[in-house]
C-alpha cells in the first residue's frame, strides 16, 4: 500500500487536513453562536452547574500540566519516543544560522 503513495507527501497532506479541521470547526462555532451563547448563560446563572464546571476545568489544567512536566525524554533528545522533531523542514531548521 506504502508504493501507492510514494509520490504524495504525506507531511503536506497532513498539514492542509489541520487547516481544513481548523476552518470547519471555526465555521460549526459561527453557525451555532446562538446555541453556544444560551447554553453558556444558562450554566453562568446557575450555581449547581457553575461549580463542577469551574472545577473540572481547573483539574483539567492540572492534569495537562503535570503530564507535560513530568513526561520523560531521553538525554540529549526531544519530541515523541525520544526523537527529535524535525520540523517542517530541514532548511527552516536552520534559516539565517
Amino acid at each position: 500500500m506504502i508504493p501507492l503513495f510514494s509520490d504524495l507527501n504525506l507531511k503536506h497532506l497532513h498539514i492542509w487536513a489541520g487547516y481544513l479541521t481548523a476552518v470547519i470547526i471555526f465555521l460549526h462555532l459561527i453557525l451555532h453562536q446562538k446555541w453556544i451563547a444560551k447554553v453558556s448563560a444558562t450554566i453562568l446563572k446557575n450555581r449547581n452547574t457553575l461549580v463542577p464546571l469551574i472545577f473540572t476545568v481547573i483539574i483539567s489544567i492540572g492534569i495537562c500540566f503535570l503530564i507535560n512536566t513530568t513526561a520523560s525524554v531521553e538525554k540529549g533528545q526531544g519530541g515523541f519516543s525520544g526523537r527529535q522533531n524535525g520540523g517542517y523542514s530541514s532548511g527552516f531548521q536552520n534559516r539565517g544560522h
